[in-house]
């Protein structure tokens, strides 16, 4: 029958563990305790040994003491060969236990009997002190080898003191008194730290298979996010590349329709077409950031680095989002541009100042103004962007540069898919520079980024 329950101290606050890992952690117990009772069994039958061959039982009771040292070997090497079965075997753990317990039930007894008849036979001689001193150190010895099972320590010490505690009742006076003091106290003492050291070791035990198995657990989880998210960058990179063959189609044959010389369109005509282009072009505009993203995602992005005067991007985008400004009443106020060069990818650089130009204008109030201005610090360029829009509420800011997030608009009419902030930022930060932002409700928001200066202008 496999062992289903832990043969130790378990903490009711931890999670309970399967049956397979309850097997495990019984082995994993055996294991230990089996390599630790080699060097104590050694050393019980050299102090038997040793002992005997200085006290005057050897003399006056040979057989009794060669009774003892033949019972002493034999036990010794039961002990090595029931650690070869366990571990060169591969045993199983119960009736591994029962042999054990019947061991070193025998392996005490008979050093108890031992000291017992000693002490009996020779009471406080010299030797019998030596013996008392030798006794100390093995219950010692086996509380540190043997705590891992609680019970046969508990038994390995009650069968070492028990017989020379009845042995110093038959002999009863001064001195025996304070042995029997002193051996019940320290039998006592072994007990309670018995239990204390198997708790400790029950519990770091579990804990440390518990840590173990969450520890796979996530890594496992991680895995399957990690796996889960390359399949929608692939997905969304493929569908990106197939929407926009059949859109850039839609868009040219519909400027065809419109430009047409043999048959133009009427008014309503041209109404529907240009309905079709401006929905047409912001639904080409949505699947670029969606290739975008999944580009950076995937670590795909291809950059080109080089020295860009910025004031040729800034007046390229000015002539760009000119006519959304015109459109919604905005007062563009432009800075002094710096005759600065920054180290950047001027085509990325152009989408950058693109997009949060066009949020500043898209997100502002009818007739309000949007300021660009410039800082020049040692090795960077900082670049604000200045609204007088409604602002952004506290609340999402937290959320500001996260994937498909509209900030509260998603049901008003401003056009947005809510990646394009996102996008911005890992461009930015892919360049080597950092954005950041301030906004206030009713009064505004100022985006700005960093680039780093090209070498020749630092």
């Amino acid at each position: 029958m496999p062992e289903t329950k832990l043969h130790g101290y378990v903490d009711p606050s931890l999670s309970e563990l399967p049956v397979s890992t309850i097997m495990e952690l019984n082995r994993h117990a055996a294991i230990d305790l089996a390599k630790r009772t080699i060097p104590g069994g050694l050393i019980v039958l050299l102090a038997l040994l040793i002992s005997a061959h200085y006290s005057p039982i050897q003399h006056d009771y040979p057989l009794l003491t060669y009774g003892l040292y033949l019972a002493m070997v034999l036990v010794f090497l039961m002990r090595l060969y029931n650690v070869y079965v366990l571990l060169k075997k591969d045993m199983p753990i119960t009736p591994w236990r029962r042999q054990t317990f019947i061991i070193f039930f025998f392996s005490s007894t008979i050093w108890g009997v031992y000291v017992a008849i000693s002490l009996y036979l020779y009471e406080t001689l010299f030797t019998n002190m030596v013996l008392l001193m030798f006794t100390v150190g093995i219950a010692a010895g086996a509380l540190t080898s043997l705590f891992i099972w609680k019970r046969l320590t508990q038994l390995y010490l009650c069968m070492i003191f028990i017989p020379i505690i009845i042995s110093t009742f038959m002999h009863w006076n001064l001195a025996t008194v304070s042995i029997l003091f002193g051996l019940i106290s320290y039998m006592l003492f072994l007990m309670v730290q018995t239990n204390r050291a198997n708790t400790e070791y029950w519990r770091s035990l579990c804990t440390t298979k518990i840590v173990q198995a969450q520890a796979d657990e996530l890594e496992k989880a991680i895995k399957l996010a990690e796996t889960a998210n390359n399949a929608k960058t692939e997905f969304l990179s493929s569908m990106s590349h197939e929407l926009r063959t059949p859109l850039n189609a839609i868009l040219g044959f519909t400027q065809l329709l419109k430009s047409d010389p043999q048959s133009p369109p009427n008014e309503q005509q041209k109404e529907s077409l240009n309905h079709i282009l401006t929905a047409s072009n912001h639904l080409l505009t949505l699947v670029n950031q969606v290739l975008d993203l999944s580009k950076i995602e995937s670590g795909h992005l291809d950059l080109h680095l080089r020295s860009t005067q910025i004031g040729d991007v800034v007046n390229d985008c000015l002539l760009l989002v000119q006519s959304l400004a015109d459109k919604q009443h905005i007062r563009f106020v432009i800075a002094e541009v710096p005759a600065v060069e920054v180290h950047t990818d001027p085509i990325r650089l152009k989408q950058i100042l693109i997009n949060l130009l066009s949020n500043g204008i898209k997100y502002n109030r009818e007739g309000g103004s949007l300021l660009m201005e410039f800082e020049q610090k040692e090795h960077v360029l900082r670049i604000l962007i200045i609204d007088t829009g409604e602002g952004i509420a506290e609340k999402y800011h937290s959320s500001l540069f996260t994937n498909f997030s509209r900030l509260g608009q998603q049901n008003s009419r401003t056009e947005g898919s809510g990646v394009g902030l996102v996008i911005t930022k890992r461009i930015i930060e892919e360049m080597g520079g950092k954005i950041g932002f301030e906004s206030k409700v009713n009064i505004g928001s100022t985006f700005w980024f960093e680039l780093p200066l090209s070498k020749t202008t630092s």
